[in-house]
């Protein structure tokens, strides 16, 4: 997908740490849009401040596949970014499972593609990852749902970014 420049969106009236990894998606976008690859993500956690119009871009917590069976059956995805989330504050013996937990325990720090185990997955690659939601790719500048369409760029850090919702 081929962007303008204009197309680029940085944020407004706010000066993230430029050590904090997520901010670098800013930096990042030209790549996301002519690298990156298409997938379908689902939140499992973010901030409920991202459900109301606002000003401020925030992070949260995703799961996304590259699986066409998942666009297909956005429920069970659904319900599986429900398992993820429920992972929080658990103990888990799987290493992905266990800095899944931590994450969603602590709620302020980031990871990025974390690949989830097959048997949770039903066989299919699905991957848990920080990401930084810019209000202005979200329809209305606030989340209207779970599901949204994503550039990856795998093993990046950061490795998600919305696809802005113009080009839905």
């Amino acid at each position: 997908m081929k962007m303008n420049k204009k197309d680029y969106i940085k944020p407004n009236k706010i000066f993230f740490d430029p050590e904090w990894e997520l901010s670098k998606i800013y930096e990042m976008q030209e790549e996301f849009f002519e690298q990156g690859e298409f997938a379908l993500g689902c939140i499992v956690a973010a901030n409920n401040k991202l459900f109301k119009r606002g000003l401020l871009d925030l992070p949260g917590y995703i799961i996304y596949t590259f699986d066409e069976y998942y666009e297909e059956n956005m429920e069970e995805f659904e319900r599986l970014a429900d398992e993820v989330y429920d992972l929080g504050g658990t103990k888990q013996e799987n290493k992905s499972l266990k800095k899944i937990a931590y994450l969603l325990e602590e709620m302020m720090e980031n990871d990025f593609g974390i690949r989830l185990p097959l048997e949770m997955t039903g066989g299919r690659e699905v991957f848990f990852s920080s990401i930084m939601f810019n209000r202005k790719y979200l329809p209305g500048k606030k989340l209207i749902g779970r599901c949204y369409p994503l550039h990856i760029l795998r093993g990046r850090k950061p490795d998600a970014m919305l696809i802005p919702h113009w080009y839905w």
